[in-house]
C-alpha cells in the first residue's frame, strides 16, 4: 500500500528507495523528493521514531560513512542466504570442475571479450563517478565566487574589467566569465561545453589512471571516449533500470567484496572431499585428472540444472571472469591446444551471441563532466573490472560497488539541522559498525568481517585460485585434451545456459534486502494515528528483521484456499466431458490457478487453470477407488497458485455414481414401484385416450426407451411420454362374454443400456387389462309432481327418476296410459274421457322422451273436477343388455285456484271536456295522475254491463290487467256535477268458480277557464323610460287543462286612454302611446279557451316614477402646481406628477334607463372641462398672482340623454413646485492615490421632480479650490467633481454644492472625499526549483544565503522577483524551476482565522508537473492585514502564542496538516502597485497535492 504524505509525521518510516527509471547506478541519482511517501517534515519529536529506520542514514564525521553503510548492510542482509545455501554450493562444485575441461573455448572467449571492453571498466567509472557534480557560480555584488557543497573564494580584491592588469574576474557580457590570473579549484567543477586551452592536470585530484599523464595537456582521449558515452550510458541506463529494484539477498556482486575476509577455512567441505584441493594453494591436480573421465556425465547434469540457475542463483556461485582464470585455464597450462584449436571453429558462433548479447548493456552513457573524474578503480567492484566486464554483464539489481550509493549524494535528503536526521539519531549499533569500516571504502578488514560469514563459503576467485587449479599446478592435461573431443556437446549446453543467463538477468526475483540481518522489534502495536485502519493499533508480531516486519505490514500473503471438497457424477460419461469448476479464495484477493499435484499420477481427470475439471476416459463406477468418503469415490490432489507463488492444496473427491435400471411406478413419478400391473375397464368402456397411466424414472436421469411385446392387445395402444406410459383403446367398446382379458410385456431401457455399455439397464412390467360385466338400469314404481289444471302446453312434470350401477345412459320408452281416476275414487275413467272440452278432458293428455322427461301435451283439456290423477307405464333399458325393466308413473291434477282483481283508486274522474279514447282517472281534477286500472295475478276475461250512450269501455277483454277509458263526454247530458255507474266481470278462462263482479261510480268534474298574468318591464316604469312604444307589462295566460285560447274573446280595457296592447302569438304587450308623466295607470283584460265553458279575468297597475337629475362627483377636489401651463392636467392630487389626472363624473340614483351625462360646461375659466369630464388649466399661473396654498373655485354644469340638467361645485387647491436634489457617486476604482488632474471623483446627478431644466451647480467650501465642476450633458443634469491638481497619496477634501432649477429653487449639500492610499495584490506562486528542506536552505536556493537582503543571488527567484518579474510566471536561471503563477486578489487579511485569508484562493494543483513549493507574495503595507513576523511549523495549536506568528495547514490533501514554511522581506527595484517593500510565505519542501493553505494564528486550531 502507498500513501501521500502531506502532514506532521510521527512514527517510524520506512520504503524502498527506487529512481525515476528503476535504475540507481550512482547515489546522485536518488532524488529525496521524488521518493514515494517520504514525511515533508520531520520535527525534533519525530526523530526517536527514525531511528530504526534504515533506509534512512547519514553520519557527517565520514566522508565515506554513506557508501559503506550501504555496502555493510548489504553483505549482512547475503549472511543469511549463504548460509542456506552451502548445501547447494557442493552440487554446484561438481559442475564447476566440469567446466575446465573447456578451459580452452572458454578462456579464448573471456580473452576476447577482454580485449573488446577494455575501456568499459574505465567508462564505467566515469559513469559512477559523474553523479557528484560541483557548481560554480559568481556573484559580481560581492565579487565572491562560489563553489556548491559550501567552497567559496573571495574576489573582491581583485581587479576587474577586461582582463587588464592584476588578477581579475569579469565578465564579457556574453555569458563568459574571465580570469587573468590562475585558478585554483579545491573541488571539482562542472563544464557544460567544451574545454579549450591548455589544463594542468598535475594540479588536478582523482585523475583517472591510465587517461592523462600528470603533465599532460591532451584531453583528446576523453573527447574520443565522451563521443560514444552518452550512447553507453542510455543503453546502461536502459539495461539496468531493474537491476537495483529486486537484488536477491546473498548475491556476491564482486569478489572484492570479501576478498580478504575469506580463507582457506572457508572453503567448502564438499569441494575439498572431491580432490580440488585442500586449501593452501597445493598445484597437485591428480585428482582433476582422474576426474575427467567422467566429466561428460558432469556436464550433462549441469545442462539439465542450468535451466534453473538464473532464476534462483545460490550462494557462492562463480560470477566474475575472474575467478575462472584464476582456476588455472590460464597461466602456466600446457601448451597443448590442438583439440582446442578444433573447438574453436564453433567458438566464434557462441562469442558472437555472447557479444550480441551484451552489447546492450553498455550502449548508454550519461554525459560525462570534469568534476565527476574520480579515483576510478577504487569506485568500481574489483571483480567486474578484473573480469574486463565492467558493469555490462551485471544481472538486474546487481550492485556493483559500494560507490555507487552514497547517501551524501542523494538530492533533497533530509539535511542535519533542519527537523531532518543528526548525528544523535543513530543507535550505538550502528556507530560501531560504522567504525569497523570507516577506514576504507572497501571491505578490507578480515578480522572484523570474517565472524559475520558463514563457514566454507566460497566468495572469491582467489580462493579457488588457490585450489590448485592455476597458478604453478601440473602440467599434465592429457585427459583434459581427451575431453574436449565432445566439448561441441558442452558448449552448447553452456551456450543456452548463458542464453538465459544474459536474457533473464535474474530481474524477476531480485529483491533489495537492506536490514534482514539487523533484529528489529516489530512485536509491538503500530501507534501512529495518522496510517489507515487495519495499520495503527495493530501488532504484527514479528521479532526478526525489518524486512520481516515491512513484509507482514505490507505483503503479507497466505496461500490460497481450495473451497471444493468434490463432485458426484454419473456412469458412462464420456471422455473430455466438463464435470465442474473447483472454486477457492484468497485473502488477499490475488488471483490465483489450479492445477493437479505432481503426486496424481492416475490422469483420469484433467483440470484446467480456471479450475474447470473434465473427464480423460469414460466414467465407470472402478474410477471409485476410494472408500473416503462413505461408499467409494476418486481422490484427485488439487493446488491452487497465488502469484506470489504460494501453493494451496486439498484432496477432492469425484464420486461415480453407478448406474442403476430404470424403475416402473404408478399413480405418478413419486408412486410405489411396481414389477406388474392389472387395470378393470367395464364393458361399456369406450374408444379414447388416457384409459390409465404407468409411471417410469431413472435415478440417474437417463434418456428412457420404452418397448412392448404384444399378446392379445387388439383394440389398444400404448403412446410413450416424457414420464409415463398411456393406455389407449382404439375398440369402440368391450365384450365380457368374447374377451374377458388382454396382457402385455412392457420394457424401459436407459441410454446405457441401448448403446451398449450397461445389459442390466432395463426394467420389464407385466401389463393386463380385465374387462367387467355390465348390469341392467331398473325403475320404480314413482308419483311424479301434480300439475294445475289451468297450465300451458308444454308444462314439464319431471324427469322420472331410473337407476344404472355402471352410469350407462338409460333409454325410457313405451310410455302408455294404464288408468285415470276422479276426486279420489279408484275407479278407472278412461273410457269415458273424450278430450273435446273443458268439461270432456283428454283421456291421454301426457308425453314421455327417451330420457324420461314427462310434459303436458299440447292443445288438450285438463279438469281436476271430472279427472284428478292419471297412471302410466313405461319401460327401461341401456345399450349393453338385451334385459329390460318396467315401472308405474301416476300424475296428480290440481285445480285451479280465484286470483284477486285489485284496483289503483279511492275515487273515479273524469272532466267534462273529455273525449274519446281518454282514460278515467284517480285525481280529481279528472285529467292527471293514474288511469284507473284493474289487475290480477293471473290472465283474466274482463266484460262490462249495459252503459248508457257507450259512454265508458274496457282497454282490452283479456289479460292480467285492463283500464277504463271514455266515450265522448262533451255535448252530452253528463256535466260538471254528473255520476256515471259501471258493473265490470272478471273470470279465469271460463272456469265458474273463478268468477268476480265489481261495481264502480265515475265522477264528472269541471274545465277551468284560462287565467291572466302579467309581467312588468321594470326598466320602463319611470318617466326616462315610460316613452311612446315602449312596453310596460307583457301579459300571458295559462290553462289548467292546456287548452287552447280563444283569442278573438281577448277584451283590453283602459280608462287613462294612454295605453294600448300588441298581440304576439299568445302573449299581449301593454306599451305607452306617448311619454308618460309620473303617476298610476290601471288596466283588464279577460279571455276564454277552445272549449268556451267560462271566461278568465284579470286587472293590473303600473306605476311610473320620476328620474332624477344626479349628483356630481369624482375629482371635485383637485390640485395643480403654481408653476401649472395652460392646458396643463389638473390633478387629483397634491405635489407633482402625483396621483392621476383629475375627472369629475356624475351618478344617478336609481338610474333609469342607463342614465349617463353627456356634457359638462365650467363656470369659471381658469378651468377647462371636456364632455369625459376631463380637467385641466384655463390659463398658465406661472408667472401669475395665484401661488402656492391659493384656491380656485368653479360651477359645474351637466346634462344627461334625457335632457335632466344638474350642477356642482369644484375647488382647485394650488401647491408649491419642488426644489432639485442630486446624488452624488464616487468614483471607487479613482479613490487610490495616485490621482491624475482633472479625473473624475464623484458623479453628480441633478433631479427634479417637476424636470425644470436646464440645472445648474456650484461649489463652495473648505477644499473648493482644488475642485471643480464639468457638466456632462446639455440640461445640466449630470456633472463631474473633478479635481484641479494631481493627488498622490490619501487626502480628504471637504466642500460644499448647490443645484438650481429653472423655476429658481435650488438644494445645498455639504459633502467631503477621502483618497486612500493603494492597495497591492497578494499572489500564489508554485516553484518546483531547489531542493531544501529548511527555512535557511531554502531562502539560499530562492538566491538569500545569508537570508539578510545582502549580496542577492543573480538570477535567484529572489534577483527576479526585485527586478521586475513579481506578478507574472518566469523561469529563474540560479537554481532552475519555473516559478508557476497560481493566483492573485486583493485581500483584506492574509489570516483565515475568519476563513477570508488565503484560502479563498482556492486550491493549488502541484499534482501535474512535477513536485512545487508554495510561495505567497505580499505587499508590505499597512493596509496589508496578516502579515507574520515568524512562521510556526509544529502541530498547531501553539499553546505560547507567540503574536503575529502563523503557521500553514494543507487542506484537502490525502493527510492534512501543517507544512514547514518560513517568511522572508525584500526590497524591489522598482515600486509595484505603489509599494517597494514586499514580504513572502515560502514552503520548506515541494509537494504534489491539490490542497488549499490556510494561513492561521499559531494559537488557533487546525481549520
Amino acid at each position: 500500500m502507498s500513501f501521500d504524505y502531506s502532514g506532521s509525521f510521527s512514527g517510524s518510516f520506512y520504503g524502498d528507495i527506487t529512481a525515476s527509471n528503476g535504475v540507481v547506478s550512482s547515489s546522485n541519482q536518488i532524488n529525496y523528493n521524488s521518493i514515494s511517501n517520504r514525511p515533508v517534515t520531520i520535527s525534533a519529536f519525530q526523530k526517536n521514531s527514525i531511528v530504526a529506520n534504515n533506509n534512512f542514514r547519514q553520519v557527517t564525521n565520514l566522508a565515506t560513512s554513506a557508501s559503506v553503510s550501504t555496502r555493510l548492510t548489504t553483505v549482512e542482509s547475503e549472511k543469511t542466504t549463504l548460509d542456506s545455501r552451502v548445501d547447494s554450493i557442493e552440487a554446484i562444485t561438481s559442475s564447476i570442475v566440469a567446466l575446465n575441461t573447456e578451459s580452452g573455448s572458454i578462456k579464448a572467449r573471456v580473452s576476447s571479450l577482454e580485449t573488446d571492453s577494455g575501456s568499459i571498466s574505465t567508462r564505467l567509472t566515469q559513469v559512477e563517478a559523474s553523479g557528484d557534480n560541483q557548481t560554480l557560480t559568481f556573484n559580481q555584488a560581492s565579487k565572491e565566487l562560489s563553489i556548491s557543497e559550501g567552497n567559496a573564494v573571495d574576489l573582491s580584491s581583485l581587479g576587474g574589467g577586461g582582463g587588464a592588469g592584476g588578477s581579475s574576474i569579469w565578465s564579457t557580457g556574453s555569458g563568459y566569465y574571465k580570469v587573468s590570473a590562475d585558478l585554483q579549484v579545491t573541488g571539482s567543477f562542472e563544464v557544460d561545453g567544451g574545454i579549450t586551452g591548455s589544463i594542468d592536470w598535475s594540479n588536478l585530484d582523482n585523475v583517472p589512471s591510465g587517461l592523462v599523464s600528470s603533465s599532460h595537456t591532451d584531453i583528446s582521449s576523453l573527447n574520443t571516449f565522451t563521443g560514444s558515452a552518452q550512447t553507453s550510458i542510455n543503453a546502461l541506463n536502459a539495461a539496468s533500470s531493474s537491476y537495483l529494484t529486486s537484488v536477491p539477498s546473498g548475491t556476491i556482486s564482486g569478489s572484492s567484496q570479501i576478498t580478504s575476509v575469506v580463507t582457506d577455512s572457508y572453503i567448502s567441505a564438499s569441494a575439498a572431499s572431491s580432490g580440488f584441493g585442500q586449501g593452501g594453494g597445493s598445484t597437485d591436480i591428480s585428482a582433476l585428472n582422474t576426474f575427467t573421465g567422467s566429466a561428460q556425465t558432469s556436464i550433462t547434469a549441469l545442462n539439465a540444472a542450468s535451466s534453473s540457475y538464473l532464476t534462483s542463483v545460490p550462494s557462492g556461485t562463480v560470477s566474475s571472469s575472474a575467478q575462472i582464470t584464476a582456476l588455472g585455464f590460464g597461466g602456466g597450462g600446457s601448451t597443448n591446444i590442438v583439440p582446442l584449436n578444433t573447438f574453436t571453429g564453433s567458438a566464434q558462433t557462441s562469442i558472437n551471441a555472447l557479444n550480441a548479447a551484451s552489447s546492450s548493456y553498455l550502449t548508454s552513457v550519461g554525459s560525462i563532466t570534469t568534476s565527476s573524474i574520480t579515483d576510478f578503480d577504487t569506485e568500481v567492484s574489483r571483480s567486474i573490472s578484473q573480469a574486463g566486464f565492467g558493469s555490462s554483464t551485471l544481472p538486474g539489481g546487481t550492485i556493483s560497488s559500494s560507490a555507487q550509493v552514497n547517501f551524501n549524494n542523494i538530492a533533497n535528503k533530509p539535511v542535519v539541522g533542519d527537523g531532518g536526521l543528526t548525528t544523535n539519531d543513530f543507535t550505538t549499533a550502528d556507530h560501531n559498525k560504522l567504525d569497523l569500516i570507516e577506514a576504507s571504502a572497501d571491505v578490507t578488514d578480515a578480522t572484523n568481517v570474517k565472524a559475520n560469514l558463514p563457514s566454507g563459503v566460497v566468495s572469491s576467485s582467489n580462493q579457488i585460485t588457490a585450489l590448485g587449479f592455476g597458478g604453478g599446478g601440473s602440467t599434465n592435461i592429457v585427459p583434459l585434451n581427451t575431453f574436449t573431443g565432445s566439448a561441441q556437446t558442452s558448449l552448447t549446453a553452456l551456450n543456452t545456459f548463458t542464453g538465459s543467463a544474459i536474457s533473464n538477468s535474474q530481474t524477476a526475483s531480485m529483491s533489495v534486502a537492506t536490514s534482514s540481518f539487523i533484529g528489529f522489534d516489530g512485536n509491538r502495536v503500530v501507534s501512529n494515528t495518522d496510517l489507515p485502519s487495519g495499520v495503527y493499533n495493530t501488532n504484527f508480531g514479528t521479532t526478526t528483521s525489518l524486512s520481516d516486519f515491512v513484509s507482514k505490514v505490507f505483503f503479507p500473503n497466505t496461500v490460497p484456499t481450495i473451497n471444493t471438497n468434490g463432485f458426484t457424477i454419473g456412469e458412462f460419461v464420456v471422455s473430455g466431458s466438463a464435470i465442474g469448476t473447483i472454486t477457492g479464495t484468497d485473502a488477499e484477493g490475488q488471483s490465483f490457478t489450479f492445477r493437479a499435484a505432481s503426486s496424481y499420477t492416475q490422469d483420469k481427470f484433467k483440470i484446467a487453470t480456471n479450475g474447470v475439471v473434465s473427464l480423460n476416459t469414460k466414467s465407470t463406477a472402478s474410477l471409485n477407488t476410494d472408500s473416503t468418503p462413505g461408499s467409494g469415490s476418486h481422490p484427485i490432489q488439487v493446488e491452487a497458485v497465488d502469484t506470489f507463488g504460494g501453493v494451496g492444496s486439498k484432496t477432492i473427491y469425484i464420486r461415480v455414481t453407478p448406474n442403476t435400471a430404470p424403475k416402473w411406478r404408478q399413480t405418478s413419478v413419486g408412486g410405489s414401484i411396481i414389477t406388474n400391473f392389472t387395470h378393470s375397464l367395464n364393458e361399456n368402456s369406450t374408444a379414447g385416450n388416457n384409459k390409465v397411466r404407468v409411471y417410469f424414472t431413472d435415478d440417474e436421469s437417463d434418456t428412457i426407451t420404452i418397448n412392448s411385446g404384444s399378446v392379445n392387445m387388439n383394440g389398444f395402444t400404448f403412446t410413450k411420454y416424457g414420464t409415463y406410459v398411456q393406455l389407449n383403446q382404439t375398440t369402440a367398446s368391450l365384450d365380457f362374454e368374447v374377451t374377458p382379458k388382454y396382457e402385455i410385456v412392457l420394457t424401459a431401457s436407459d441410454e446405457h443400456h441401448v448403446s451398449g455399455d450397461d445389459s442390466e439397464a432395463v426394467a420389464y412390467l407385466p401389463f393386463r387389462v380385465s374387462v367387467v360385466d355390465n348390469v341392467i338400469p331398473t325403475v320404480n314404481n314413482q308419483t311424479l309432481s301434480s300439475i294445475n289444471e289451468n297450465s300451458a302446453d308444454g308444462t314439464s312434470l319431471g324427469t322420472i327418476t331410473a337407476n344404472d350401477s355402471e352410469g350407462d345412459t338409460i333409454v325410457f320408452s313405451n310410455f302408455t296410459l294404464l288408468k285415470a281416476f276422479k276426486n279420489g275414487v279408484n275407479t278407472n275413467i278412461t273410457s269415458s274421457l273424450g278430450g273435446v272440452s273443458l268439461y270432456n278432458p283428454h283421456s291421454n293428455p301426457f308425453q314421455c322422451s327417451s330420457a324420461g322427461a314427462v310434459t303436458r301435451k299440447n292443445g288438450i283439456y285438463l279438469n281436476s273436477d271430472i279427472a284428478d290423477r292419471y297412471v302410466y307405464q313405461v319401460t327401461v333399458k341401456d345399450a349393453f343388455n338385451t334385459t329390460e325393466d318396467t315401472g308405474e308413473i301416476t300424475i296428480p291434477i290440481t285445480a285451479d285456484a280465484t286470483s284477486t282483481v285489485s284496483d289503483n283508486w279511492t275515487n273515479l274522474y273524469i272532466i267534462e271536456s273529455a273525449t274519446s279514447g281518454d282514460n278515467i282517472k284517480v285525481n280529481a281534477d279528472g285529467l292527471t295522475g293514474n288511469t284507473a286500472t284493474w289487475t290480477s295475478a293471473v290472465s283474466q276475461r274482463w266484460s262490462l254491463g249495459t252503459v248508457t250512450g257507450n259512454l265508458i269501455s274496457l282497454s282490452t277483454a283479456t289479460g292480467s290487467s285492463t283500464t277504463l277509458q271514455i266515450g265522448n263526454l262533451s255535448g252530452s247530458a253528463y256535466a260538471s256535477g254528473s255520476t256515471i255507474s259501471v258493473a265490470v266481470t272478471a273470470s279465469e278462462h271460463g272456469f265458474e268458480t273463478t268468477k268476480q263482479f265489481i261495481d264502480v261510480d265515475i265522477n264528472v268534474v269541471k274545465n277551468n277557464p284560462p287565467s291572466v298574468s302579467f309581467n312588468n318591464q321594470a326598466e320602463n316604469l319611470n318617466t326616462n323610460g315610460a316613452r311612446s312604444g315602449s312596453t310596460l307589462s307583457v301579459i300571458s295566460f295559462s290553462d289548467a287543462e292546456s287548452n287552447n285560447l280563444n283569442h278573438p274573446s281577448f277584451v283590453f280595457t283602459d280608462p287613462s286612454g294612454q295605453l294600448n296592447t300588441i298581440k304576439d302569438g299568445n302573449t299581449y304587450f301593454v306599451q305607452a302611446k306617448n311619454n308618460l308623466s309620473a303617476s298610476t295607470y290601471q288596466y283588464t283584460a279577460s279571455i276564454k279557451d277552445s272549449h268556451g265553458f267560462s271566461t278568465g279575468v284579470g286587472k293590473h297597475t303600473n306605476t311610473i316614477a320620476q328620474a332624477g337629475n344626479g349628483t356630481l362627483g369624482g375629482d371635485t377636489t383637485s390640485y395643480i402646481i403654481e408653476s401649472g401651463l395652460n392646458n396643463e392636467a389638473i390633478r387629483d392630487a397634491s405635489g407633482f406628477g402625483a396621483g392621476n389626472p383629475s375627472q369629475v363624473t356624475v351618478s344617478y340614483s336609481p338610474t333609469y334607463n342607463s342614465a349617463a351625462v353627456q356634457s359638462f360646461t365650467s363656470s369659471n375659466a381658469s378651468v377647462s372641462i371636456d364632455n369625459s369630464g376631463n380637467l385641466t388649466m384655463g390659463v398658465a399661473l406661472n408667472g401669475s398672482s395665484t401661488g402656492s396654498g391659493d384656491t380656485i373655485s368653479s360651477t359645474i354644469t351637466y346634462r344627461d340623454q334625457y335632457d335632466n340638467v344638474g350642477t356642482g361645485t369644484l375647488t382647485l387647491n394650488v401647491f408649491a413646485n419642488q426644489a432639485p436634489t442630486a446624488t452624488f457617486s464616487e468614483v471607487g476604482a479613482n479613490m487610490t492615490a495616485s490621482v491624475a488632474a482633472s479625473t473624475n471623483l464623484t458623479t453628480i446627478t441633478i433631479s427634479d421632480t417637476e424636470s425644470d431644466t436646464p440645472f445648474s451647480a456650484s461649489l463652495g467650501g473648505t477644499h473648493a479650490g482644488n475642485l471643480k465642476l464639468v457638466p456632462q450633458n446639455a440640461n445640466s443634469s449630470s456633472y463631474q467633481l473633478q479635481n484641479t491638481g494631481i493627488i498622490s497619496s490619501g487626502v480628504t477634501y471637504n466642500y460644499s454644492a448647490s443645484v438650481h432649477d429653472n423655476f429658481g429653487k435650488s438644494t445645498s449639500y455639504n459633502k467631503s472625499i477621502t483618497i486612500i492610499d493603494q492597495k497591492a495584490l497578494v499572489y500564489g506562486y508554485g516553484w518546483n526549483g531547489g531542493s531544501a528542506a529548511s527555512q535557511a536552505a531554502a531562502i539560499a536556493a530562492m538566491g538569500d544565503s545569508g537570508a539578510d537582503g545582502v549580496a542577492i543571488t543573480s538570477g535567484s527567484v529572489i534577483s527576479h522577483l526585485q527586478s521586475g518579474s513579481l506578478g507574472t510566471t518566469f523561469n529563474p536561471t540560479y537554481v532552475g524551476g519555473t516559478m508557476t503563477l497560481h493566483k492573485s486578489g486583493s485581500l483584506n487579511t492574509l489570516s483565515d482565522s475568519a476563513t477570508n485569508g488565503t484560502s479563498t484562493f482556492g486550491h493549488f494543483n502541484f499534482s501535474s508537473g512535477g513536485a512545487q513549493r508554495l510561495i505567497i507574495l505580499f505587499a508590505s503595507a499597512s493596509n496589508q492585514l496578516g502579515k507574520p513576523v515568524s512562521m510556526y511549523d509544529g502541530v498547531p495549536p501553539d499553546s505560547t502564542g507567540t503574536p503575529k506568528e502563523y503557521y500553514v495547514y494543507a487542506k484537502d490533501a490525502s493527510i492534512p496538516g501543517t507544512i514547514g514554511t518560513g517568511v522572508y522581506y525584500f526590497d524591489l527595484e522598482n515600486a509595484h502597485q505603489g509599494y517597494n517593500r514586499w514580504g513572502m510565505i515560502f514552503a520548506e519542501g515541494e509537494n504534489t497535492n491539490n490542497s488549499r493553505y490556510y494561513i492561521m494564528p499559531d494559537s488557533a486550531s487546525a481549520p
